[in-house]
């Protein structure tokens, strides 16, 4: 059953190729913060549930966006290359979630990760959010506004085990 959206869209108008950009890069270290936290933290923690929450709201936002052009939507290139390959690919990947999840430690000082920074399994999580950007890029670039689908991908990715 399609989920229906709880809210009206909150864009009825289109928006540049570049607003849509811009978007996207704002939002895309918030959306990597917390998936970050929904990793380094065991499942219990009572956050989770506003951290994946927050991923959903700010994906569906971005899929909302229309582009002025065509009423429709950005190739999937486009939203892959600022989900993913912008920030993780332009810098050392490794180096740039090393950075987020330092930042997610200091700022949760009193929860216990699962991990420390130096014994966080890196390749797996890379792995898991290049798939999970490039799963709801694909989503995205078809227009796809079955909601529950991309509230599928956060739970497969990043709530249940791997």
């Amino acid at each position: 059953m399609k989920k229906v959206r709880p809210y009206q869209s909150l864009y009825e108008m289109a928006f540049s190729k570049n607003k849509i950009e811009n978007a996207i890069i704002s939002i895309q270290p918030q959306i990597t913060e917390h998936m970050v936290k929904l990793l380094l933290f065991p499942h219990s923690t009572r956050n989770h549930r506003v951290w994946s929450n927050s991923i959903f709201k700010h994906v569906i936002n971005i899929a909302d966006m229309k582009w002025e052009k065509n009423n429709g939507y950005l190739k999937l290139e486009n939203y892959f290359k600022y989900f993913f390959e912008a920030p993780f690919e332009n810098n050392d990947e490794y180096k740039y979630l090393d950075n987020r999840v330092k930042e997610v430690i200091h700022e949760y000082k009193d929860l216990k990760p699962k991990y420390s920074l130096s014994d966080y399994p890196k390749m797996n999580w890379i792995n898991r959010i290049r798939s999970f950007y490039s799963d709801i890029s694909i989503l995205i670039s078809q227009g796809n506004e079955d909601w529950g689908i991309y509230e599928e991908q956060i739970k497969f990715y990043f709530i249940e085990q791997h």
